[in-house]
């Protein structure tokens, strides 16, 4: 309910022949008196004109429509914020998954490197026993001889 002093915000030109009356979507209208049957007597700050219009849906508290209106700046402010934040873990996600291939694949190249060289040392203790067998064979054939 409207009460002397209220300012009114026009939220729809299109009912009661609103648009008749010279007034505008997003108009601001303070209250001047109650009438009967739910008419206002309202003053447009646009137009300074003074005009009985009736109370309905198309007329909203500017207070009212002023808390929605941040309302629903604060909740767009937070959803881009949301969505920056996904953006930068997105990216950051990307990087650390750019370094673990990158660090895998230095991993790989070492370990093959690594069993290159395992595998030349087996090959040359292999070599190094059997040289060692047999010196040691020729030596005891040396000593069996003397």
């Amino acid at each position: 309910m409207f009460v002397r002093g209220n300012m009114l915000s026009v939220v729809n030109v299109d009912v009661h022949s609103l648009s008749n009356k010279g007034l505008q979507t997003g108009d601001t209208l303070r209250v001047g008196a109650r009438k009967k049957g739910g008419w206002l007597v309202v003053k447009c700050s646009r137009t300074g004109k003074v005009i009985s219009i009736r109370s309905g849906p198309h007329l909203c508290l500017t207070s009212n429509l002023a808390s929605n209106l941040a309302a629903c700046a604060r909740a767009l402010a937070v959803a881009c914020e949301g969505r920056r934040v996904l953006e930068r873990q997105k990216n950051l996600d990307d990087q650390l998954l750019q370094e673990t291939q990158k660090q895998n694949a230095e991993l790989r190249d070492e370990i093959s490197v690594l069993r290159d060289k395992l595998h030349r040392t087996e090959v040359e203790f292999a070599e190094w026993r059997a040289d060692t067998g047999r010196i040691v064979q020729t030596a005891q054939r040396f000593c069996a001889n003397w």
